[in-house]
């Protein structure tokens, strides 16, 4: 993938993970995401593709600051995105986010990958 990263608002990041969730998924230029309330007022954004077999991960559960695939149980965490455990072996991508003005943005590729 190649260009400039583009910032984009998902809204104000009260809302962006609603109702004490923590963690919501997100259709956004292309992109699915999974973002994730850290519970300290910062979030991460995580691509919702596992590397293992394609699962999402909105659709796994959370365990402390890790979340797991719904189809196999591989853990990565939320932070990072490294694969902590089989039988995923590589890590997920990861986008920076901030909040700006209450609102949250995140820094995104032009193009998504193919699926």
């Amino acid at each position: 993938m190649s260009g400039a990263l583009q910032k984009v608002s998902l809204g104000p990041a009260v809302e962006v993970v609603p109702g004490g969730q923590s963690m919501a998924h997100h259709q956004v230029a292309g992109w699915h995401l999974v973002i994730f309330d850290l519970g300290d007022g910062s979030f991460s954004a995580m691509h919702d593709l596992c590397t293992h077999a394609d699962a999402r991960f909105s659709q796994g559960w959370l365990e402390e600051d890790c979340v797991a695939c719904p189809w196999h149980g591989a853990q990565f965490d939320i932070r990072t995105g490294k694969a902590l455990s089989l039988p995923a072996t590589e890590d997920v991508r990861m986008f920076d986010t901030q909040v700006v003005d209450g609102h949250l943005q995140v820094m995104l590729p032009p193009a998504p990958p193919a699926t």
